[in-house]
């Protein structure tokens, strides 16, 4: 909803349709079970005799509209988003931090971006879920970001009425929120018996109350120490939000997990030779990362991380290395990381999953079920590499990773954020394998290397530190290029549905030049998501030529090229196969490097574009300079 709220804010869309759906499943069950999380009786927050959380299913959805498109449409105006922030706890896979340190910088944050004093939140609608650990943890973050003000603020849990609704339970209480601001009406807390000494803020107490407020607060904390805080006000308020120091962004780090090779040097020899990284299994080719964690991650920091967490937290360490960035006490607060996935925890889903449905509720793994969820990675990065700002997982299929960048730029522009390590990562077991193979996207790998009908599959984990120019100058950083705009669209053509035409690609191409204030003649590299599906490259080929005109294509680096004025097609995935969500970072690393090393034919000192589609349809480009 935050985010949302910011594309709008930055002029990328003039309404969004967003919110959250979770369903209930006896696998998910058995993992809050097997946690200890449940309450036999309906959950009770806040209350001394309360014994978990009980679990719900939903879904919540929202439209927002910027002001003056609502006015001239004529649509009523419920309520007003003012601000949001997200933080990280970097403490705990499934504990809140007991001092609510993590949460209380989401929301004083939130406040600072709404430009709202403590004092002026009247109602707050709590995470709230009834478990020992968050409530009094909760309550000191409130009390924490409050202060004083916390003696006065009506606090109440949904949660305590419908349910946790996992990934619907923000977009609801949103809704809860917005009908408390319209109705002046606090909603209660149920099941409310006893006083706890540790929660010791007025929860409402079973019955609703009046309450006369314009602005309110909403909170939602997740596994991970993930935080996020949304600030709202009553419709008709008219406050306008405090303006951010917009600020441009830079790269200052990278680093690469690849079937290439695990460092950066390595993937461009391989790139610039045409080298292809694949190699033949069971009768498709896959790309497999080879890697030994020790010198990064000793055996007790590994015990309880999958595949997908160690590819995020060493490609963290990498690229922060080599940005130079050190945290510290003083900056951490202000750095954050925002992954990219495309497949997500399947690693730790299959190994959960498989001994529930095999043995029932005794299968349950507490160890494992954390990392089913999709942001248990970004929270290994927090807690291993102490990156404590804003933290998130986000997925658009192979256009993950591309996503990740769009999310961290925004957030630096915004000043949510000093620098963010943009991460992308997915693995591969036999099950994804089998799962693409049976979707008929892979290709038969034949003899000489003359597949067709489909794509490599590998699996990667690239980083990239993004900077606000302001802080990167501040700290003397190399800068190894800018983002200078991007934009994202929907072909809408529904679940794993593509426009063949590539009209949605088309579009995004062309905002991302707008709004990098460029023609497509200014444009030295595309750097495309073309890999081997017959469909989906030939909607890019399109796109592209109707944008550029012809272009001269190459998988790797090699050859002339064209006479210098069009722009080169480079194709990187036919040579590293698909590496799900990590397309987009990939490619964004050898653009940089393409500009160090000048190989003959690609112009060094003309801007790139990079695109990333999703097999549903979801499409970025994003445009990268050289040069401050």
């Amino acid at each position: 909803i935050g985010y949302a709220a910011e594309l709008i804010r930055s002029g990328q869309a003039d309404a969004v349709l967003t919110g959250g759906a979770d369903a209930l499943s006896d696998v998910l069950f058995a993992g809050f079970n097997c946690l200890e999380s449940l309450s036999p009786e309906p959950a009770a927050p806040y209350s001394k005799d309360r014994q978990g959380l009980s679990l719900g299913e939903g879904s919540g959805m929202l439209v927002l509209v910027r002001e003056d498109v609502a006015e001239r449409i004529g649509a009523p105006v419920l309520a007003e988003v003012l601000g949001y922030a997200l933080s990280a706890d970097g403490y705990h896979p499934t504990a809140p931090h007991p001092e609510g340190k993590g949460a209380a910088r989401a929301i004083r944050a939130a406040l600072g971006a709404a430009g709202v004093e403590p004092e002026e939140i009247r109602y707050v609608n709590s995470h709230g879920t009834g478990t020992p650990k968050n409530d009094p943890a909760e309550t000191k973050a409130t009390r924490l970001a409050l202060g004083a003000a916390a003696d006065t603020v009506a606090v109440s849990s949904t949660k305590s009425m419908i349910g946790h609704l996992l990934g619907a339970a923000g977009a609801v209480e949103c809704i809860v929120t917005v009908k408390a601001l319209q109705e002046q009406v606090a909603p209660p807390t149920a099941n409310y018996r006893e006083r706890d000494p540790e929660c010791d803020l007025d929860y409402v107490p079973n019955v609703a109350r009046p309450l006369a407020m314009d602005v309110a607060l909403s909170n939602n904390f997740a596994f991970g120490g993930a935080n996020a805080s949304l600030v709202l006000g009553r419709g008709g308020l008219r406050r306008t939000p405090k303006s951010p120091e917009r600020d441009r962004v830079v790269i200052t780090g990278r680093s690469t997990l690849t079937s290439a090779g695990t460092d950066p040097e390595e993937v461009w020899r391989a790139f610039a030779e045409g080298r292809a990284c694949t190699s033949v299994e069971d009768g498709v080719r896959i790309g497999r990362v080879a890697l030994d964690p020790s010198p990064f991650l000793s055996p007790r920091e590994r015990r309880r991380m999958d595949r997908l967490g160690i590819f995020s937290v060493i490609s963290a360490k990498l690229a922060l290395g080599d940005a130079g960035l050190t945290l510290t006490d003083e900056n951490r607060e202000r750095i954050g990381a925002i992954l990219g996935t495309g497949v997500g925890p399947m690693e730790s889903l299959e190994n959960f999953t498989r001994p529930v449905i095999e043995e029932g509720a005794a299968g349950a793994n507490p160890a494992i079920f954390p990392n089913t969820v999709y942001n248990a990675a970004v929270g290994q990065v927090a807690m291993q590499v102490g990156t404590l700002g804003p933290a998130s997982a986000v997925t658009a299929g192979h256009a993950a990773g591309a996503s990740a960048l769009c999310y961290g730029y925004d957030l630096l522009v915004s000043d949510q954020a000093d620098a963010m390590l943009c991460l992308a990562a997915d693995t591969l077991t036999d099950t994804v394998i089998g799962g693409y193979r049976d979707l008929g996207v892979l290709a038969k790998a034949e003899p000489e290397g003359r597949d067709q009908g489909g794509y490599a599959l590998a699996e990667a984990g690239v980083a990239l530190v993004l900077e606000r120019l302001s802080h990167a100058r501040g700290r003397g950083a190399a800068i190894l290029g800018e983002v200078l705009g991007c934009a994202i669209t929907s072909d809408a053509r529904g679940v794993g549905q593509y426009d063949p035409e590539g009209a949605g690609l088309e579009q995004a191409m062309r905002l991302a030049l707008e709004r990098a204030g460029l023609e497509p003649s200014d444009v030295g590299a595309i750097w495309s998501g073309l890999d081997g599906h017959p469909g989906i490259d030939a909607a890019e080929r399109a796109a592209i030529n109707r944008v550029f005109g012809d272009v001269s294509e190459d998988a790797g680096a090699g050859g002339a090229g064209g006479d210098g004025s069009a722009p080169r097609l480079f194709a990187p995935k036919l040579l590293f196969g698909e590496p799900v969500g990590a397309g987009a970072p990939l490619s964004a690393v050898l653009a940089l490097a393409a500009w160090q090393r000048r190989p003959e034919g690609v112009p060094s000192d003309r801007p790139a574009l990079i695109n990333s589609c999703s097999l549903g349809g979801t499409n970025f480009s994003i445009v990268l300079a050289a040069h401050v």
